[in-house]
């Protein structure tokens, strides 16, 4: 079993994680690992579940200071 930890740390580039390596019959290796999110982008999609979501977030929450600003403008 290998699992990764630190993750949910991650809130900055290029930060450290751990891997606890796990083998049957032996005691866990717990070896640390760079996490290669590169660029402050790179977290942002990660925190988003993917680029997919990011860029929806981001367009749908444009949409809706659009949406407002139409309205205010209409209003006058």
């Amino acid at each position: 079993m290998i699992d990764v930890t630190g993750l949910e740390a991650a809130r900055s580039p290029r930060q450290q994680v751990l891997c606890t390596i796990a083998r049957s019959g032996g005691a866990p290796e717990t070896v640390p690992l760079l996490a290669r999110l590169d660029t402050n982008l790179e977290v942002q999609y990660y925190w988003h579940g993917g680029i997919l979501n990011y860029v929806l977030r981001r367009r749908l929450a444009k949409g809706s200071h659009q949406s407002r600003a139409s309205k205010a403008a209409l209003a006058r």
